[in-house]
């Protein structure tokens, strides 16, 4: 399966993102062998982005390729974790689930 483009995404964004993966990975305990791997997911995701916004290569705007299991877990983490409707990274992250929703013809989510 092809990987999953995310592009255009503002710096201060991908910085919000890492961090509150952070705050998820370091505050919650996966509860079963499913939130385990969504973990697993989202820690591989959180090291790329920390590669991403490495002070020395920090840009406007970035775009980057992520695996489906990825994205998959980028989509679950945006469904169960983020209750905030009015910041960017929400706006963000609900442009990327609805675009692996749509890629992977997923069922809509339950918010």
């Amino acid at each position: 399966m092809r990987k999953f483009q995310i592009k255009d995404i503002k710096g201060d964004a991908l910085d919000g993102l890492h961090k509150l993966i952070d705050d998820i990975l370091n505050e919650v305990s996966p509860l079963d062998d499913y939130e385990a791997l969504l973990f697993a997911n989202l820690r591989s995701l959180q090291t790329k982005l920390y590669a991403k916004l490495a002070p020395h290569k920090w840009q406007n705007k970035y775009t980057f390729h992520i695996p489906p299991e990825e994205a998959l877990a980028l989509r679950i983490f945006y469904t169960r974790y983020i209750d905030d409707t009015s910041t960017s990274l929400h706006i963000m992250l609900e442009r990327i689930a609805y675009n692996v929703h749509q890629i992977f013809e997923l069922p809509t989510p339950k918010k």
